[in-house]
């Protein structure tokens, strides 16, 4: 790409903090905009000086924070897994004579269900994480791993959407560590 700016070009990493700061500030006027109430968590502050008191506060909040940062994360990898399963059963069940041909029937279903108001990167990126996820179904059912096992496992794993856009690409290669993931999900089933 002569005389583009790719990853690592100070220009390129301003323009992808910039697209992630205008989306942040979208996603906070819309919130503010709602009428939803913030959720209280349920702990109750310290009305004190003491440290201690506030440290174990603080500490509760941030577990807090944590379990709710994966939930929202999961919920929506859940989904892109569940679709991506689904759709896969159903085209497996038309059986093509080319896995080729199912495979990319499988990714033009999937890119087509991303919403249209998504940037370019955003979809390109979503693009590698379906084949990502589409890829360990495979590596998964081809074990004989049901869903009701490997769902959980990734769940608990906490398995994010960055992981599977940003390993994609290193996952295709000979990758130990990737291979080692996959064979404890494998292990973790036949306990």
């Amino acid at each position: 790409m002569a005389g583009g700016h790719g990853f690592g070009h100070p220009d390129y990493d301003r323009k992808s903090n910039e697209e992630y700061i205008e989306a942040q500030l979208q996603a906070y006027i819309s919130r503010l905009k709602s009428d939803k109430i913030p959720i209280n968590i349920g702990i109750e502050q310290p009305n004190s000086a003491d440290h201690k008191q506030w440290l174990a506060y603080i500490k509760e909040v941030k577990k807090f924070s944590e379990e709710m940062k994966h939930n929202a994360e999961w919920t929506f990898v859940g989904v892109l897994i569940s679709q991506t399963y689904k759709i896969m059963q159903i085209l497996i069940n038309k059986k093509f004579k080319d896995d080729d041909k199912c495979k990319k029937d499988l990714m033009t279903i999937l890119t087509n269900s991303i919403p249209d108001d998504t940037s370019a990167t955003q979809a390109g990126r979503c693009k590698q994480v379906y084949d990502h996820i589409t890829d360990l179904i495979l590596k998964l059912e081809d074990q004989k791993i049901l869903i009701e096992t490997w769902y959980p496992l990734l769940n608990k794993a906490s398995v994010t959407y960055h992981f599977l856009h940003n390993s994609n690409f290193k996952r295709k290669k000979k990758f130990n560590l990737y291979e080692e993931f996959i064979n404890l999900l494998v292990s973790e089933y036949k306990k």
